[in-house]
């Protein structure tokens, strides 16, 4: 592991955290590689542009922001932890991101839906 390039891992994926936290899904979408893979809890995604727009999506839910609790990193390699404040309650979330080329190329995230799909259920609305 080098220091320079954990240090650029870390520079990437904390802007990209900060990017879409904030709502700036302009900026989120310069840190993501095209061919983005996501694997998530309740689903899986192709591609940075359908990555960004469930974020989008995922935002609409936000009501007064996300703590980051701890990050990890490696080469090519980051762990976050964070809690997001939603309509639906505080969801803690974990996720792994890797990079490729500079950019995030895979993130898995993990978290516990049960919450989420309450919400969304009596929202009318799937998952």
């Amino acid at each position: 592991m080098t220091t320079e390039t954990q240090s650029q891992t870390r520079q990437v994926v904390r802007s990209f955290f900060y990017a879409w936290t904030r709502g700036d899904l302009v900026a989120t979408r310069e840190y993501l590689a095209d061919d983005l893979v996501f694997t998530g809890t309740l689903k899986s995604l192709q591609g940075a542009s359908e990555y960004v727009a469930a974020l989008r999506d995922f935002r609409q839910l936000i009501t007064t922001g996300n703590d980051l609790i701890s990050d990890l990193y490696s080469d090519h390699e980051a762990t976050l932890m964070y809690h997001s404040y939603t309509l639906a309650g505080m969801i803690r979330m974990a996720e792994h991101i890797r990079l490729t080329n500079g950019k995030i190329s895979s993130i898995v995230l993990i978290f516990d839906p049960t919450a989420l799909v309450a919400f969304k259920a009596s929202m009318g609305q799937g998952k």
